[in-house]
């Protein structure tokens, strides 16, 4: 007939445990003792109690909790305290705090001069210039309002140009719109760096701080002050967003 191992209960292994703290620490023991330490005692008394129980019960593992196996558990409990932070809302429902960059072909350039002749390709925009003083550009850069429920903001424009010491860029500016009943108002102070006199071809960065509203937009104007009537070129655009604390404005 087979026998099933039966497996040691906890007042034996106590006992035995306690058996070796008696042998060590009785009078009869303390000579062995003498060079021990406690850590070594412990040791000792480890071992006994797994022979013991290998022999009670065959087959048996009685683990023990090692440093790295609490560590485990604590890092477990701490992720557990994290997710708990975060109302239970999963990674996918919170917007990275990454940049988002949009580009602007060069046909999004319009004239404020009617006067003005502009070409377009997809190379960039040429603007013809048939009479002199000061002469502005816009750019409407429509943008993502939102993403993932927050709100953006504005942090960078980037643009290109191919200007001359006969048509030197004078100044920039980026300002918030809003529109109500089908009209456009700037609002806030808007972003400007006036008194330049670039007169070489190249690339300039804007820094800004704008977060439009459900309802608005970023436009982009420069100015240019040519001495000479001719022709320039204005580049693509390339503006970046960051999302900030503020809530998604809902829609009414």
């Amino acid at each position: 007939m087979a026998t099933t191992p039966r497996t040691p209960s906890a007042p034996l292994v106590i006992s035995l445990l306690a058996l070796v703290v008696a042998l060590v620490w009785t009078p009869a023991g303390q000579g062995f003792a003498s060079g021990l330490s406690k850590g070594a005692v412990k040791k000792i008394a480890a071992k006994v109690a797994d022979r013991a129980i290998s022999r009670a019960a065959p087959g048996l593992v009685v683990g023990r909790a090692t440093q790295a196996d609490k560590a485990t558990r604590a890092e477990r409990a701490d992720r557990a305290a994290d997710a708990d932070a975060l109302g239970g809302v999963p990674a996918s429902g919170y917007a990275r705090r990454g940049a988002f960059q949009v580009f602007y072909s060069p046909n999004t350039w319009l004239p404020y001069q009617s006067t003005d002749q502009l070409t377009r390709t997809l190379n960039g925009t040429q603007v013809t210039i048939s009479t002199l003083g000061s002469r502005t550009y816009a750019a409407v850069l429509s943008q993502p309002i939102s993403a993932n429920g927050t709100r953006l903001r504005l942090t960078k424009i980037r643009y290109c140009f191919n200007v001359s010491s006969s048509i030197p860029l004078a100044s920039e500016s980026a300002l918030l719109y809003s529109y109500t009943a089908g009209i456009g108002s700037a609002e806030g102070t808007a972003v400007t760096n006036s008194g330049l006199n670039v007169q070489t071809p190249g690339c300039r960065v804007v820094t800004a701080d704008l977060v439009p509203s459900a309802q608005g937009g970023v436009t982009f104007v420069i100015t240019v002050n040519p001495t000479t009537v001719g022709s320039f070129v204005l580049g693509g655009i390339t503006a970046e967003f960051e999302p900030t604390d503020q809530p998604l404005a809902p829609l009414s």
